[in-house]
């Protein structure tokens, strides 16, 4: 989440971070040939008609390669790491220690709930390595957005999915991290707006959003002069019920209109102020917040 801050912490952070999206170390193609067999009871060769040695992404959890199916199909196949379910379970056991430990000398961190963080952020992690839970995400994303021009779903090869493994189609085009620095002005602008389009569709019409949305998981790739934006990684996603819906659309209306003291009572009919000593301090923080970051150039 931090890679993608630059507003929080030094660029020399963020480009360190970044290499969590997809350039953390490999792990050995010997350990990817035991993994695919243990879980296919199958060789490699027999179930793809070309294999990839070198994967062309690692995170943290998992690696992927690219592979073509023997009907001809271009895939891509990513390959939970090793032993990665003790690993995550121990540092678990840390960050609970060291939350209760935070929670109990620092009064205030009470505020922010150091042991819920920790057990919220366990449930999500240990989801994610259910890759077949990861697969039925991509369906429903895929039914979502089945009928949008503009946004493209890999979809999921069940026979080659298990819970370490999952085959989908290959997306098309680059990273979208790769055209921040283009000169075409107009070109950033339509991928911003797609991008943005996209993920509202997700909150407020679907209630049903990637919630790892780093540049790693999203792809664009030009069509007949559009940009079409291709999301991959479903391994964690957030679901919003129809109320929490109409109370974030209102929240975002208020933002547009810049309507500091309407802004402040929806926030706190949320319930995400607790209380407010100083109520004129706080809208003028959250004015000097919002005129930042209103009409910032592309």
């Amino acid at each position: 989440m931090l890679s993608t801050r630059p507003d929080l912490i030094k660029e020399e952070y963020i480009i360190e971070l970044r290499k969590l999206q997809d350039e953390a170390p490999a792990f050995s193609y010997n350990e990817t040939e035991k993994i695919i067999k243990a879980e296919f009871g199958k060789k490699i060769e027999t179930i793809f008609k070309h294999f990839e040695k070198t994967p062309v992404a690692a995170a943290s959890i998992g690696q992927v390669y690219l592979a073509t199916l023997h009907n001809g199909k271009h895939v891509a196949i990513k390959v939970q790491r090793p032993n990665i379910e003790h690993i995550i379970k121990e540092d678990l056991r840390i960050m609970a220690f060291i939350a209760e430990l935070v929670e109990k000398n620092i009064k205030e961190t009470h505020y922010y709930n150091p042991t819920n963080i920790e057990e919220e952020f366990g449930e999500t992690i240990m989801k994610e390595l259910n890759y077949k839970r990861e697969a039925t995400n991509a369906e429903h994303f895929g039914i979502n957005f089945k009928n949008d021009p503009l946004v493209e779903i890999p979809k999921i090869y069940w026979e080659y999915t298990t819970l370490k493994v999952i085959t989908l189609e290959r997306v098309k085009g680059r990273k979208i991290s790769k055209f921040f620095h283009s000169e075409k002005k107009m070109l950033k602008k339509e991928i911003a707006d797609n991008f943005i389009d996209c993920f509202f569709k997700q909150m407020f019409v679907y209630g049903f959003f990637q919630a790892d949305p780093h540049p790693g998981n999203v792809f664009v790739h030009i069509h007949k002069n559009r940009p079409i934006i291709s999301l991959i990684d479903f391994g964690m996603v957030g679901r919003l019920m129809e109320d929490t819906r109409d109370n974030f659309a209102a929240m975002l209306v208020l933002m547009v209109e810049k309507n500091v003291k309407g802004l402040t009572r929806q926030l706190q009919a949320m319930g995400l102020i607790d209380r407010l000593d100083d109520e004129k301090k706080f809208m003028l923080d959250l004015a000097e917040i919002m005129d930042y970051f209103y009409d910032i150039g592309y």
